[in-house]
């Protein structure tokens, strides 16, 4: 018989990152690796220095090839190929997480389209796999974000952009913009903004990011003179206006006080009237307090 547990702890833990589902095994093996790797060059080294990321690429690559060729263990270390290519991305991981990632990638390049273009259908992926067609139905979000951003004046070739950056959720057509520090931010600032979307998506709302909308317009925020992205983001917030207001709502990010950006689009969202939510101490989502 399946207990449910009682506890109100346990609601709130469950939104919490589910760590529980790494691979012990995986976890283990990797730790090994990375027990070699700070007596080698000092445990944390990725913290103290920057790290390019092109290198841990590089060997990431090599471990995962010669375990694909058949060598199970690496023949200096003694440890799995595979736990090393793990710590590689790892360090990765946590390296862009504090902005210590030297991101020396080349220019983005079509591989993802490539990969989609010379993938081959499935025959569950053909029947299930809905056709779209010139009569489908958008959902309620987009549209109502379509007819407010037209009746405001927005330009089309805007419209589209801001449409572009908008993740929808599941309940009908509430709708949350995220606000917070772009410029002078490793990156514009785009990890913290892509997570606050995510918790914003994951309790039910379409979410408005300036990070996905500055995606679909293929630059940063601070890439863009003043004027053009003022516009362009004041227009997505503005159209959250509605008779009932209160139903959508504006998420500010930590660090948002001192963005003179996210500071204005905060004033506007009182004006309009809108919820206004901000990221707590924890990382999850609180009422606004002044």
């Amino acid at each position: 018989m399946t207990q449910t547990s009682t506890n109100p702890k346990d609601r709130i833990g469950k939104t919490k990152p589910p760590l529980h589902l790494i691979p012990s095994g995986a976890m283990i093996q990797e730790a090994q690796v990375m027990k070699l790797g700070a007596a080698k060059y000092g445990p944390y080294n990725w913290r103290d220095e920057s790290v390019s990321a092109t290198v841990y690429v590089s060997a990431m690559q090599r471990h995962m090839l010669a375990w694909l060729d058949g060598e199970d263990l690496d023949p200096e270390s003694g440890a799995s190929h595979l736990a090393h290519a793990r710590a590689c991305a790892g360090i990765l991981l946590d390296a862009e997480s504090v902005g210590n990632l030297v991101d020396d990638r080349p220019t983005k390049g079509a591989a993802s389209e490539l990969l989609a273009r010379f993938t081959e259908p499935t025959e569950l992926a053909t029947a299930t796999t809905p056709k779209r067609t010139r009569g489908t139905v958008e959902p309620p979000s987009i549209r109502r974000l379509r007819k407010a951003l037209e009746g405001n004046g927005c330009r089309p070739e805007v419209i589209k952009i801001i449409l572009a950056g908008t993740t929808v959720g599941q309940y009908g057509s509430n709708i949350c913009y995220v606000a917070g520090p772009m410029r002078d931010h490793y990156k514009f600032n785009f990890v913290a903004f892509d997570r606050g979307r995510d918790l914003m998506v994951s309790n039910g709302w379409t979410v408005i990011s300036p990070a996905d909308i500055d995606r679909a317009d293929g630059q940063g925020a601070s890439e863009l003179p003043a004027p053009v992205y003022i516009y362009r983001d004041l227009h997505a917030l503005q159209a959250l206006r509605s008779e009932d207001a209160e139903a959508d709502c504006i998420f500010l990010l930590k660090g948002w006080r001192k963005s003179t950006g996210a500071s204005a689009e905060y004033a506007v969202a009182k004006w309009l009237g809108l919820t206004i939510y901000e990221e707590g101490a924890d990382g999850g989502v609180t009422p606004f307090h002044i």
